[in-house]
């Protein structure tokens, strides 16, 4: 047991223990030491299988022996009262009789090897799971996560930490019981990501926070900085022979791009200060229970159930269908009525569920996925929660996401609702769909909110796109449609809206701050924002009703996702030099992106974040707490000394690129 020490008042203080076991932890994760999973392991994952097959065989064996002590007792009773017959003298006896296969008590030899083969069973299956839990090992290397497992096929599998696209520690309903969560690095391509399951919730968030730390650069440049000056940032002094180590390690690190300390200069200065200002308790505190965002439960019940009214509708269509035949062949044929609703109610019985019930259970499904929901911007990303019953924590760096859609359904719009889903470079299909969660879990930033909701998410979601054109872009792409000149848009072709006159209201395109935005949708209304700097390439596609109208398509190609990020009817003869200008726009945007080291990009989400917190506070009336002060106080004495410095002052300018497009702009003026 680790002794306590008082503080000045006289009161335990366990923080040298908590520091120790820390840096334990951190100095076995910096050895790149291999380590396994959590003991319970094979349990949660197939153990309570095993455990009711245990239950099963005890239950078995205990009502076997019991029948078997009946039976005994019962024959004895029969035969103490039952006379023994005469034998006759001239009776043969049969061969069968007493003989050694009657002797045999069947019913309790087949109880005997079945609970046999069930206990064999059982020790199979328990040192299956031993074995595997002890081949499977991870470990935390220089650069990278590795992964090793298998007993006779041995695989081995890594990531390294520029490649990963977020961390997701999920908790299940089972796995809370032992403390225990799940632990996913999502890479990009198809079956990429580690999973780690199960760690201790502890455990867990401390691989988190080392690996998000590496992989943003900060780690790098500490060391950089310690070997340089020689002193570290806790002005503990360096040894040169450790400087130099230090020096060598990351020189030598293979995908580590050495990172000078001045590109995480605010990161670190808001670490530092956080701790100064609010004290270490507050500094330590986790900002992802603090949402930029509330969504009620209530609400999130409702938009699911109005998403799912065109199929209840359907339903109810297809019911007075039936019950309108009834009455025709009621009334054609003259048959007994009595008979003829007993046939309908059954058809439209069976009808309703098999139609009800799966929509029932998809929006359950995505009401638990999605209730108690928060976000949040924190120096390791975007921060993301979610689930009721399982609950599931997603750490989004910048720089990850690829695409941004804010979409409204109809039914939605006299509330003023929307919805906001990403594009991400993680395990998902063509379809965006994910193969380890749902599409629903990876992708939704906000399942259900209000503009403000919404330009609150894009300020941490995009923080170094955020200027104030950008937020007037995102209120015309909402609610603007083409009639209105000024909002900014190019308008799609005006031939257009013969052949789509509700869609051609509002199919329009804007560049502004460098991001693409894309607004289209009548009825279902949709803005899609790509960050320039993620295009991949630019495709033109024409259909045949293009043909006819003499327009194409111009697609910005980002990684795979679940809506469309193409610009829609743009004229043919200007395709190819739109075509050439917005591959010049995305190869300068690619050439200024520094997201493989995102400490810069978290750290200015995290300042977004602590101001709208500070806003909804003093809507409120209420206090803000010490770490949001904190953060503003830290970002307020950054921006007077850095105020005229262009790359680390807080005020975001647009980047300088060509107008988006001016020669579409006069075709649609004609």
């Amino acid at each position: 047991m680790a002794a306590l020490s008082n503080g000045p008042a006289g009161e335990p203080q366990h923080a040298p223990a908590q520091a120790a076991s820390a840096h334990a932890d951190n100095e076995a994760n910096a050895a790149g030491e291999w380590r396994r999973l959590h003991w319970a392991t094979p349990i949660l994952r197939g153990g309570i299988v095993l455990i009711a097959l245990i239950a099963y065989v005890i239950s078995n064996g205990v009502n076997g022996f019991i029948q078997t002590f009946q039976n005994d007792r019962l024959s004895e009773i029969e035969s103490s009262h039952t006379p023994t017959p005469t034998p006759s003298p001239t009776a043969t006896p049969s061969p069968s009789d007493n003989g050694f296969w009657d002797s045999i008590p069947w019913d309790q030899l087949y109880g005997i090897i079945s609970t046999a083969v069930w206990i064999l069973v059982i020790i199979g299956a328990v040192v299956l799971g031993w074995a595997q839990w002890r081949s499977h090992r991870f470990r935390i290397g220089e650069d990278a996560i590795e992964v090793r497992k298998g007993i006779i096929s041995r695989s081995e599998r890594q990531i390294r930490f520029d490649r990963i696209q977020g961390i997701n520690i999920s908790k299940t309903v089972l796995g809370a019981i032992f403390g225990l969560a799940k632990l996913e690095f999502d890479a990009a391509g198809e079956d990429a990501n580690i999973e780690l399951a199960f760690l201790k919730v502890k455990d867990a968030e401390a691989l988190r926070t080392e690996v998000l730390t590496r992989a943003s650069g900060a780690k790098q440049a500490k060391a950089a900085e310690r070997a340089t000056t020689g002193v570290s940032s806790a002005d503990e002094p360096l040894m040169a022979d450790e400087a130099h180590a230090h020096m060598a390690s990351d020189a030598a690190a293979p995908g580590i791009i050495p990172t000078p300390a001045a590109q995480s200069n605010l990161e670190r200065f808001l670490r530092e200060r956080i701790g100064e200002i609010a004290g270490g308790e507050a500094s330590h505190e986790d900002p992802a229970t603090r949402s930029v965002v509330e969504v009620s439960l209530a609400r999130i019940i409702l938009s699911r159930l109005m998403n799912f009214a065109v199929g209840l509708v359907a339903t109810l269509i297809a019911i007075g269908i039936i019950t309108a035949s009834v009455v025709v062949k009621v009334v054609a044929t003259g048959e007994d009525l009595h008979n003829v609703l007993l046939e309908a109610s059954i058809a439209i019985g069976f009808s309703s569920l098999s139609a009800v019930l799966p929509l029932f259970g998809m929006a359950f499904r995505q009401i638990q996925q999605l209730a108690r929901f928060t976000i949040v911007g924190t120096p390791d990303g975007l921060r993301i929660g979610r689930g009721l019953f399982a609950t599931t924590s997603d750490t989004l760096p910048p720089g990850r996401i690829h695409a941004i859609r804010v979409h409204q359904p109809v039914l939605w719009r006299p509330f003023g609702w929307w919805q906001m889903s990403i594009i991400r470079a993680s395990r998902t299909n063509s379809d965006g769909s994910g193969s380890s969660s749902s599409a629903l879990t990876n992708n939704v930033i906000l399942p259900v909110g209000t503009r403000d909701d919404v330009r609150r998410i894009m300020a941490i979601a995009l923080p170094l796109h955020a200027t104030p054109g950008f937020v007037k872009a995102l209120d015309a792409g909402m609610t603007g449609h083409n009639r209105n000149t000024n909002d900014g848009f190019i308008p799609a072709d005006h031939t257009t809206k013969w052949l789509h006159p509700f869609l051609a209201r509002r199919v329009a395109s804007q560049l502004e701050a460098g991001v693409l935005i894309m607004r289209k949708g009548a009825w279902q209304r949709s803005v899609t924002f790509v960050p320039t700097e993620r295009i991949q390439s630019v495709t033109v596609s024409r259909s045949l009703l293009d043909r006819m109208r003499g327009t194409v398509n111009l697609k910005a190609d980002v990684v795979p996702g679940a809506f469309s990020t193409a610009v829609r009817f743009v004229v043919s003869e200007r395709a190819d030099q739109m075509q050439d200008r917005l591959i010049d726009i995305a190869l300068e945007a690619a050439e200024r992106d520094n997201s493989h080291r995102w400490a810069d990009a978290a750290a200015r989400s995290t300042i977004a974040s602590a101001r709208i917190q500070a806003e909804r506070a003093l809507a409120a009336g209420t206090p803000v707490d010490a770490r949001t002060s904190a953060v503003l106080q830290a970002a307020e004495e950054w921006d007077r000394e850095h105020r005229h410095d262009e790359d680390d002052s807080l005020l975001i300018t647009a980047p300088e690129a060509p107008e988006w497009p001016a020669a579409h702009e006069e075709r649609a003026g004609e």
